[in-house]
């Protein structure tokens, strides 16, 4: 069963991974195409969409995952099939009324987030776009809402194929109907946004037809069901708030284009490449952990966060250092140029904070005291805005990056307290993970580098050099790793024998 659920949650993990993947080579692909327009008139406009976005769908997935989860453990499976309907109709109620609301407020929104010294044309051009993005918040609270009631399920699969599909259409949408790169390119990237979303919950709806047709037992669905997802939506909701603070405060200081774009943009959608997989691997965990938890199996719940959480040590910290190494190379690729490359090397520590976080949320999720982690996140968000007022003026960017880090270690130590107290005691072990992995991560970076002089490893093409060092150091790092851990299980087999005798 263990292996199971650990398959499960790297199938999501990883086709959120590849997703993200996707989307990246999208943007890049779209920030080249537009570099000599502007990429701000996009920026300021998906900001508080991706707000927008995001509140629509405000904990329905992790909410609408447990809730099914919990329903399907005592067997109402009537009273599940029940929550799809009226879940499906009130999804739609809720991107009507948040498609409805970012229209009526726009101006105002953008008074909030926009930069200083702009013309009427630059406002209208980032003003229309705005009103574009919003068409895809009317369907996107129905994609969340499917895909966590399928995750409740226990089925990751469908999540995987939508997620993926999401992206891949995007991408070929942009590559077949882009034909001229002028202003509009923008305006049309938002409308392959809703096309791409639309695709996705059409994917989903295939799996979700059939579970329509089954009996049904009425009850009070929205209102049990939001009393899960509020709090997990204030949650998962973190980061999108420290941006917006990030947005007002850096924006507010009057940066440079270039830096601002670099922060805001540019640097946070590379480490989010690791993040997502980190996100999805705690989204996948979250009705199993709880599901385990209702049935009193705190042992075998224990057993897998530990598991789970070692790994994403084990991921995590050796993808740090690669971006903090290869800072350079890594941002010139692929945003083709360097003037501000140093940033990634900045922003590559949140991989770590956001992404294990983000982990320790699916697992948190499925503990009778997770009111606490909600009430750690205000905290967390008050704090984040006390620090960034006073540390932003004087550290800009970096300012923001300590506050955020602050903050979420305020989340993590709560998490770890309420896993502690559901009886998942894994802090301990996470520790020696982590030591292990900078152990490990040192060890193989001097190998490498040994390895690489002591045969002259030269390279005609630069980027092959930095594949293959990367691709080395990685390898003797598992390989170190699985070593360590194979003497391990060796020695516990070996412990085991004595005590049979």
């Amino acid at each position: 069963m263990r292996h199971k659920v650990i398959l499960n949650a790297l199938i999501l993990g990883t086709a959120q991974l590849g997703g993200k993947i996707l989307s990246l080579i999208f943007l890049f692909k779209f920030a080249s195409d537009i570099k000599d327009i502007g990429l701000y008139y996009y920026t300021y406009a998906y900001i508080p969409f991706s707000l927008f976005l995001d509140l629509s769908a405000f904990g329905l997935i992790p909410g609408v995952s447990k809730y099914v989860s919990c329903l399907i453990s005592k067997n109402e499976f009537k009273k599940v099939n029940y929550l799809l309907k009226v879940g499906s109709y009130f999804s739609l109620f809720l991107g009507l009324i948040f498609f409805l609301l970012i229209n009526f407020f726009n101006n105002s929104i953008l008074s909030i987030s926009l930069f200083e010294g702009y013309t009427n044309e630059q406002y209208n051009i980032i003003l229309k776009n705005l009103q574009l993005a919003s068409y895809s918040i009317i369907i996107f609270p129905l994609n969340s809402f499917y895909k966590g009631f399928l995750q409740g399920h226990l089925r990751m699969l469908p999540s995987a194929t939508a997620i993926l599909l999401e992206h891949i259409s995007r991408l070929l949408l942009y590559l077949l109907l882009i034909e001229d790169i002028n202003i509009n390119v923008i305006s049309l990237v938002f409308k392959i946004n809703f096309l791409s979303y639309s695709l996705s919950t059409l994917a989903l709806l295939f799996f979700i037809l059939p579970i329509f047709l089954k009996p049904k037992e009425r009850f009070h669905a929205l209102s049990n069901l939001y009393k899960m997802a509020i709090p997990f939506g204030i949650v998962t909701m973190f980061f999108t708030f420290y941006q917006l603070i990030d947005s007002i405060t850096l924006a507010s200081l009057g940066l440079e284009g270039n830096i601002y774009t670099a922060y805001m943009f540019e640097t946070i959608r590379l480490i989010f490449i690791p993040i997502v997989f980190a996100q999805g691997v705690g989204g996948a965990l979250n009705p199993k952990i709880n599901s385990l938890c209702n049935n009193k199996k705190i042992n075998e719940a224990s057993g897998i966060a530990k598991k789970l959480t070692n790994l994403m040590i084990y991921i995590l910290i050796p993808i740090i250092m690669i971006y903090r190494i290869f800072d350079i190379e890594i941002y010139s690729y692929f945003y083709q140029k360097d003037d501000v490359y140093y940033i990634l090397a900045d922003v590559s520590i949140m991989i770590f904070f956001i992404g294990f976080y983000k982990t320790l949320i699916g697992i948190s999720q499925g503990m009778t005291k997770f009111n606490y982690i909600v009430i750690a996140t205000f905290l967390a968000i008050i704090a984040k805005i006390i620090l960034n007022i006073l540390l932003v003026p004087s550290y800009s960017y970096m300012g923001a990056i300590i506050a955020t880090i602050n903050s979420i270690f305020i989340c993590m130590v709560v998490s770890y307290y309420v896993l502690f107290k559901g009886g998942i005691k894994i802090f301990g072990a996470n520790i020696l993970a982590l030591l292990k992995s900078f152990m490990i991560i040192f060890i193989s970076l001097l190998l490498t580098s040994i390895f690489k002089i002591a045969f002259l490893l030269e390279y005609d093409e630069q980027l092959i050099g930095y594949i293959y060092f990367i691709l080395m150091f990685l390898a003797i790092y598992f390989l170190i790793l699985l070593f360590i851990r194979f003497n391990s299980y060796l020695y516990q087999k070996q412990r085991c024998c004595h005590k049979i005798e």
